[in-house]
């Protein structure tokens, strides 16, 4: 019955979230007030302070919940070799929620939450602990992929795949087309490059 218990409050933290981003995707961040995000739930005011006192509790839900996800999709690929195939299956991962990051309102969120993470040194510092640690396990996955690959070569393949995404994530936020298909070609052939053979 525990278990039981523990998986209906999850589901009930998720549905406020998932309602709070609706919101905020919606109306913005500061212009959202707890009351909309009762409305849009469908909850009491009661119902939801019992999981959160604030609207500020709700958009570090939202990091966190965001962040998880991500941190979960790369840990999908084990602490063992990474063929190639399986690095572009966790691409194609993150390439194939950008439709749905559109439709749902998370990748607005995400725009969002980066302006506010600027100006906020509390949501800040959670934003770049979280982003800390997805570059960290994802640089284990490049890692993994190409052993005799120096770090700085590393690094750069990190960088380019992850500020890659983030500007699709922020054409979709914007409702702008996004050539997914083809982007990923544009990785598959900088992976299949990598690292560049340097003359001696």
């Amino acid at each position: 019955m525990p278990k039981l218990a523990d998986e209906a409050l999850e589901a009930r933290r998720r549905e406020i979230i998932a309602a709070a981003i609706r919101c905020f995707a919606r109306s913005g961040l500061h212009a959202t007030t707890m009351r909309d995000i009762f409305r849009e739930a469908g909850l009491s005011a009661g119902a939801v302070y019992n999981y959160y006192q604030s609207k500020d509790e709700i958009v570090a839900a939202v990091v966190d919940a965001n962040s998880d996800a991500s941190l979960a999709v790369l840990s999908d690929l084990g602490d063992g070799p990474v063929s190639p195939d399986a690095f572009m299956g966790l691409i194609d991962a993150f390439l194939d929620d950008l439709p749905a990051a559109g439709a749902d309102g998370r990748a607005r969120m995400a725009q969002l939450i980066a302006a506010e993470a600027a100006v906020s040194p509390a949501l800040g510092g959670r934003v770049r602990e979280k982003r800390a640690a997805i570059r960290a396990l994802a640089a284990r996955r490049v890692a993994a992929l190409k052993p005799g690959a120096a770090e700085d070569e590393r690094e750069r393949l990190l960088a380019f795949v992850f500020h890659l995404y983030e500007g699709m994530l922020t054409s979709v936020a914007l409702g702008e087309s996004v050539d997914v298909k083809g982007m990923r070609a544009m990785i598959d052939h900088v992976i299949a490059g990598w690292p560049e053979r340097r003359p001696a």
